[in-house]
């Protein structure tokens, strides 16, 4: 495993050009498992982002722009690369199975196989046809700036936990795990959710089970049919169930405390 250093060779960047061995430390390419640095006022590296031959220990950027939309970084899909950095003065485009993908600030598009994506800052755009385990958004005291996420339809998710900044998601999820921050989801069912704080927005998608011991779930938005398998409210809490149309369906209500919000004359199954 060797550090290698972008745009610290003979050629220093200057064609912008990934596979020009002289823009590398020594003069020589990132091999498998090289950890690479992009650093602060690094010249941007734009040309030969197919190295889908490759992965890499750590990929930190500092200061470039790395990548393009349409034209991706992409890396190694089989085997992971261990993490990807990306620092408020960075933009980086990238495509590939990576351990552990960590947003300081700057902008970020992703696509891939992600184990753990962590958006603590900066703008991040997942694309369609990811497939990520687990999202920690907002969890990083040190963060630059609150985090803005956004999943569209057909991302595969297993658990989101957010405990800061602004998400926006429209794909299912398996467990959804909040203590603050806003989230919006527009499409996609979710299986279990907590909330502890902050206000999620429910758009769209049935949920199975919902407890509420604090903030907000506001499903006052949203004009299709939904449904609640079982929700349970708890005090600190409030849900918002009054979107004017009737149509949102709870099974199984268990009140211990909290504020509702509910549309006139609509019934709820109590237990």
């Amino acid at each position: 495993m060797t550090l290698k250093i972008w745009g610290a060779g003979s050629g220093a960047g200057s064609d912008n050009d990934f596979a020009t061995a002289a823009n590398w430390t020594g003069d020589t390419l990132p091999i498998n498992d090289d950890d690479i640095i992009f650093p602060d006022a690094a010249p941007d590296c734009t040309g030969s982002m197919d190295q889908s031959a490759k992965y890499f220990g750590n990929i930190i950027i500092e200061e470039c722009v790395l990548g393009a939309t349409g034209t991706p970084l992409l890396i190694h899909a089989a085997t992971a690369t261990d993490l990807l950095m990306v620092n408020p003065n960075a933009e980086c485009y990238i495509d590939g199975k990576i351990t552990t993908v960590t947003s300081q600030g700057g902008t970020l598009q992703l696509d891939g196989t992600i184990a753990t994506l962590n958006p603590f800052g900066g703008t991040i755009t997942v694309v369609t046809g990811a497939n990520i385990t687990t999202v920690n958004h907002g969890s990083a005291s040190s963060a630059s700036g609150a985090a803005k996420t956004t999943i569209p339809a057909g991302v595969t998710l297993d658990t989101i936990r957010q405990k800061g900044g602004r998400l926006t998601n429209s794909s299912p999820v398996t467990t959804l795990e909040r203590f603050g921050g806003s989230m919006t989801h527009n499409a996609g069912a979710i299986g279990t959710f907590t909330n502890e704080g902050g206000t999620l927005t429910w758009n769209a998608g049935n949920i199975t089970t919902a407890r509420l011991f604090g903030g907000t779930l506001d499903g006052s938005g949203g004009t299709g049919a939904r449904s609640i398998t079982t929700l349970e409210r708890y005090p600190g809490s409030t849900v918002n169930l009054a979107n004017g149309r009737h149509n949102i369906t709870v099974t199984t209500n268990r009140y211990f405390g909290g504020n509702e919000i509910l549309d006139v004359s609509r019934e709820y199954t109590l237990s």
